[in-house]
């Protein structure tokens, strides 16, 4: 009438969170399937049946079938992904009730070797939304004489988010997922929410530094594939405390598989190689207390130009780990070019490593950043909307008109107050649109029909402009030479629309540049188009 759960002493390591909520979790789906009040049943059956055979034979494999459906709604739970650690829970927590043969009294409690067999060939076949009701099962029913003692399987009595801290590894839902406006290989974020939303799975940070440590203002989400980033928080010792080497720990997480992590946490980068660069990498294993992980021993040989003609080396080692299908990395030592830049002690370590839990868990350390600096990027609607409300006008967001032309970044300077969108050609910046309500050079343009220019050293220098008719608005062009000794000229339109001034410049570099083609093309976009809520997009 009021069920509990009962774990015997000494058979579970309370401080194994994970193995310790798949068992809580497999016992909560017995309890939502009433398998309590079926195995009672059962137990009428045998009490009314004890001489036949048959029914007692039905009520064992009665037992390993309502394990296995048991089993089966926790997987669709928890996801295919983490077949092979649940298993892995059952024979180790099995292993230890074998052990418990001289205590006769517990026998009830506990299954033979080969029903938890059976149970282990389940879960290895297991496939999400495939788990059918054997013939076996079927037949014992019939045997048992009509008494229905396994009820149906259903995943909507226990869901994700009656256990969140079994499920919170588990990638997120399509739609949690961002529509990009500009999707960046790497995206900052001062809000570690946000963050996790754009990584695409949930994950767990430290709750634990060194003293005097912080994390920094903004939260990295870098891409590994179309599918797949990684998180990087970084913490510095931003009070300097005495006696303590460390400048900046570096901690990363992971969604993807070994090869990948290793791969970007040592920062392979293909340029670094082309410029002569040198990267060697070792591992070896590396238990903390209950933590088993990997050691990984980056060295980096970068062709010296100040060092006696000698190569300049850098070394870091990361701790990697895994915990609930994400793998996690710490820099633990870092040396650049012969300056410390990060020491850890394994003690330090196994701290920071065993202190990791869910945003929402953590208690010692502060992940709320002091906020968006004075200048931060924009990749989606929520982003925009907010820059909008900063600066206090609507912005424009045309797309490229060329294939080969691309957004490359769009960015807010809250202290100049301007919006801008950088446009890219074969990754070289080919244009800048600039949005803000107040650009001094298209007064002087419309006033005067000149433009004033600063050059190098201060110089002033004014260029007579021309007015255009482009899209059905009156748009001041003007050109002047760039200081670069190549002879490339800059070429800049401005107009005002609803009390909002635009500037677009883009070079005329034979190398970079847009042709005349493409750059009448992307103007007429640019100013023909509308803000961003106007437009639809």
């Amino acid at each position: 009438m009021k069920p509990k759960i009962y774990i015997p002493q000494g058979l579970i390591n309370m401080d194994n969170l994970k193995q310790f909520s798949y068992i809580i979790l497999h016992e909560l789906v017995h309890y939502k399937r009433k398998d309590l009040f079926y195995n009672s049943l059962s137990i009428v059956a045998v009490l009314i049946h004890w001489f036949n055979p048959l029914v007692w034979f039905a009520m064992n494999k009665m037992k390993l079938q309502r394990e296995c459906a048991c089993d089966a709604c926790v997987l669709e739970i928890l996801g295919e992904k983490e077949t092979v650690d649940y298993g892995m829970t059952l024979i180790n927590f099995s292993r230890k009730s074998l052990n418990l043969a001289r205590y006769p009294q517990a026998a009830i409690f506990f299954e033979t070797e080969s029903q938890i067999e059976g149970r282990i060939k389940m879960i290895t076949k297991f496939k999400k939304g495939s788990y059918k009701m054997s013939a076996s099962a079927a037949l014992c029913c019939v045997l048992v004489g009509g008494l229905t003692l396994v009820n149906g399987i259903s995943v909507k009595a226990v869901g994700p988010n009656a256990i969140p801290a079994v499920t919170s590894s588990s990638t997120m839902s399509s739609a949690q997922k961002i529509q990009f406006l500009v999707d960046s290989q790497v995206k900052e974020y001062d809000n570690l929410a946000k963050a996790q939303t754009v990584a695409g799975f949930k994950f767990k940070v430290p709750d634990y530094m060194p003293a005097g440590y912080k994390v920094i203002n903004y939260f990295q989400v870098e891409k590994i594939s179309d599918k797949d980033n990684f998180l990087s928080i970084s913490f510095n010792d931003k009070y300097n405390m005495p006696n303590i080497p460390i400048d900046r720990i570096s901690f990363k997480v992971f969604h993807t598989n070994y090869a990948e992590v290793l791969k970007k946490v040592v920062d392979l980068d293909p340029q670094f190689e082309k410029d002569g660069g040198k990267v060697e990498t070792s591992e070896q294993p590396m238990k903390l207390g209950e933590i088993n992980g990997t050691s990984v021993t980056a060295k980096f040989f970068t062709p010296a130009q100040k060092n006696q003609g000698k190569d300049t080396q850098s070394v870091s080692k990361y701790f990697i780990w895994q915990d609930e299908g994400n793998w996690y990395s710490l820099e633990y030592s870092g040396v650049y070019q012969g300056i410390e830049s990060v020491n850890l002690s394994q003690d330090e370590i196994e701290k920071i490593a065993s202190s990791i839990r869910y945003p929402e868990e953590v208690k010692k350390l502060d992940y709320n950043t002091p906020g968006k600096s004075s200048d931060y990027e924009i990749y989606d609607k929520d982003d925009l909307k907010a820059a909008e409300n900063a600066l206090g006008f609507k912005f424009k967001f045309p797309n490229s008109a060329n294939k080969d032309i691309k957004i490359s970044s769009a960015f807010v300077s809250k202290e100049n107050k301007y919006f801008g969108i950088e446009y890219c050609k074969n990754n070289a910046v080919v244009g800048n649109l600039l949005q803000t309500k107040d650009y001094k050079q298209y007064e002087e343009a419309r006033n005067t029909g000149y433009v004033t220019i600063a050059g190098l050293g201060g110089s002033l220098t004014k260029n007579k402009t021309q007015l255009l008719n482009i899209a059905g608005k009156q748009v001041f062009k003007y050109e002047y030479e760039l200081k670069n000794g190549e002879g490339n000229k800059e070429k800049v339109y401005i107009w005002s629309e609803n009390g909002v001034c635009y500037k677009f410049d883009s070079s005329s570099s034979n190398k970079n540049g847009l042709s005349e083609n493409e750059l009448n093309e992307l103007i007429n976009l640019v100013v023909g188009s509308s803000t961003f809520e106007q437009s639809g997009n």
